[in-house]
């Protein structure tokens, strides 16, 4: 029993043989679904349960990491489906219930057995990460300025440590300092632009009312030249009648 930390996110707790996941184990995946149940040879194998992040659930036998076999799968809306699958994929639903159960009930122990194991395999971890804290370095003296040299030993590498540490957090502190600084300037230079878009804003807006306004009074100009022509033009017909009569 050991717990497995893998570089891709995986972990898995539980039984090993030859080095390979093999008997009940629990493995958690990256995308955060989780199978009980058991291995062979490095792959989900056998009778076992899983649970996707978006709470389906599968309970039933299972072959090289696919749902392979007689199970029972529960989506979100609480859905159930039963028969036999092959490849994750139901080949046929036209199974009656009870010969379905029995294989589901010895997917819940499989399920059982593989979380006892992963607790059995957490414990060991633990115990032995205690185990290795709580090794000693022991040294034996053959007088006592042998003592005193190497406790004055220790009080100067623990003074070298303090002033390490101390000079770490003072530059921490200053780099600190530096943001605060740096973020008040932002702060300020933010204020100073609000106020500058405010007043473009302003001074666009006045532009574009006077901009409306001289149009307007363009298309009166424009009216009244058109009044204007045409008025003199009825007045050209006046006065060409007028000569005709005089005529």
């Amino acid at each position: 029993m050991r717990v497995l930390d893998s570089s891709f996110g995986l972990k898995y707790a539980g039984a090993f043989r030859d080095g390979k996941k093999h008997g009940f184990g629990v493995e958690m995946y990256i995308n955060g679904s989780i199978y009980a149940g058991g291995f062979v040879d490095g792959q989900p194998s056998g009778y076992g349960v899983h649970t996707s992040p978006f709470a389906e659930k599968y309970m039933g036998q299972w072959s090289e990491s696919a749902r392979c076999g007689y199970g029972i799968c529960m989506d979100p809306a609480c859905n159930i489906t039963f028969g036999v699958f092959a490849d994750n994929e139901l080949l046929s639903d036209h199974v009656v219930l009870h010969a379905v159960d029995y294989h589901v009930q010895r997917a819940l122990m499989a399920g059982r057995h593989a979380n006892r194991n992963q607790e059995i395999a957490r414990e060991r971890q633990l115990q032995a990460a205690l185990e290795e804290l709580g090794v000693i370095d022991s040294k034996s003296f053959d007088n006592p300025e042998q003592i005193q040299q190497f406790e004055a030993q220790e009080q100067l590498e623990l003074q070298q440590f303090i002033a390490e540490h101390n000079a770490i957090v003072a530059q921490v502190e200053r780099v600190a300092d530096g943001f605060k600084f740096h973020e008040a300037e932002l702060k300020q230079q933010q204020k100073m632009l609000r106020v500058e878009i405010d007043t473009r804003s302003k001074e666009l807006s006045f532009i574009a009312t006077h901009c409306k306004l001289a149009k307007e009074r363009r298309d009166q100009v424009l009216d009244a030249e058109r009044t204007l022509e045409m008025l003199q033009n009825q007045l050209n017909v006046l006065q060409q009648q007028q000569q005709d009569q005089d005529k």
